[in-house]
């Protein structure tokens, strides 16, 4: 079953990379002249109380991302995102190929180093939300996707990291992503669903279980819904995402974790400059050692001038009780963030 999914995934894809190309062809355009390079830099100073009730603070350069853009015709697109990992040394982040033009077909090939469409993520704040920290999944994946009239679904498969015990090496995981958009005047919003046949696949749970030394038994599927509502001056996110079943393991079996993430912000002008100010509750369940039970945060921020922009958050955990993975105790975080976009 799994390698007739992946063979005709791959058809597809093959079938369609050179239906694009034959279009493609007729469309040439110069590419040098179509390559835009953009970047992100992030310099933050934090104050922190952690579980252990130990201070700490540091100035630290928090992010230093390079993009690179290329548009070699109005079917064929790539994308290069280099990245400073936690040791301080850039790193391929994201490096993709996009056949399709949406515009004109609604059917679009990616393939490369990606984020996979598993969680929305969506948020004003400083700090990742909880739900990407549980479901966040990267890795060298195949998809097609289709965007027409506001709908948008995609498919996708790649070779897991986190393999069940005794199984070959093979793209043994596949998910699947739908959503709906659409603005009227003022308001805007989006929801969408997502199913992932692995949820150990994400950054946390591989984290968690090669700390632990782990063998999985058997994979468990993950799910997310969310959505967004922007009406005016006011935003709301919200999602949801969880395990569908218990993780099981060859050693132990643990109780299915989920997460929620819950935030409003509301823009506005101080002396002629865009800010927001924002706050949010998320919580978990069953995912002690690995999230927090409870996080309260909020968050002010300024566009200072064009790219540059000012943002200041305060966050506090509560973590598990001792019997459920935890500390029982409470850790705050207060952070400044000056960024550049250009």
């Amino acid at each position: 079953m799994k390698k007739k999914l992946g063979y005709g995934l791959l058809l597809l894809i093959f079938g369609f990379s050179l239906t694009t190309m034959a279009i493609a062809e007729e469309t040439p355009a110069n590419w040098i002249e179509s390559v835009t390079i953009s970047g992100l830099i992030e310099v933050e100073a934090s104050s922190e109380n952690d579980y252990a009730d130990e201070d700490s603070s540091d100035i630290a350069l928090a992010t230093a991302d390079i993009n690179v853009d290329a548009v070699l015709n109005d079917w064929t697109a790539g994308f290069v995102c280099y990245s400073m990992n936690d040791d301080g040394v850039m790193e391929v982040d994201e490096a993709t190929i996009t056949l399709g033009n949406t515009e004109k077909n609604p059917i679009f090939f990616t393939g490369g180093k990606m984020y996979v469409p598993f969680g929305a993520f969506e948020s004003n704040m400083l700090s990742d939300p909880i739900t990407l920290d549980l479901g966040e999944v990267q890795n060298d994946a195949l998809l097609i996707g289709a965007e027409i009239s506001g709908f948008n679904a995609a498919v996708y498969l790649f070779n897991g990291e986190i393999d069940e015990d005794g199984e070959d090496d093979t793209n043994n995981c596949f998910g699947a992503s739908v959503g709906y958009g659409a603005e009227i005047d003022s308001l805007s919003f989006a929801v969408g669903a997502d199913f992932i046949n692995s949820i150990t696949e994400s950054g946390g749970l591989g984290d968690m279980i090669d700390d632990n030394a782990l063998l999985l038994d058997t994979y468990t599927a993950g799910y997310a819904v969310h959505g967004s509502l922007i009406y005016g001056p006011v935003n709301f996110f919200a999602e949801y995402l969880a395990a569908a079943d218990d993780l099981e393991f060859t050693t132990e079996t643990t109780d299915a974790p989920s997460a929620v993430a819950l935030e409003a912000g509301y823009t506005f002008e101080i002396a002629g400059k865009e800010s927001v100010i924002s706050a949010g509750y998320q919580f978990s369940s069953d995912a002690g050692g690995i999230l927090p039970e409870s996080r309260v945060i909020g968050a002010f921020s300024m566009a200072l001038a064009d790219g540059l922009g000012v943002t200041l958050e305060y966050k506090q955990d509560t973590d598990y009780d001792v019997a459920d993975g935890g500390t029982d105790e409470d850790a705050t975080a207060i952070t400044a963030n000056l960024a550049l976009e250009f």
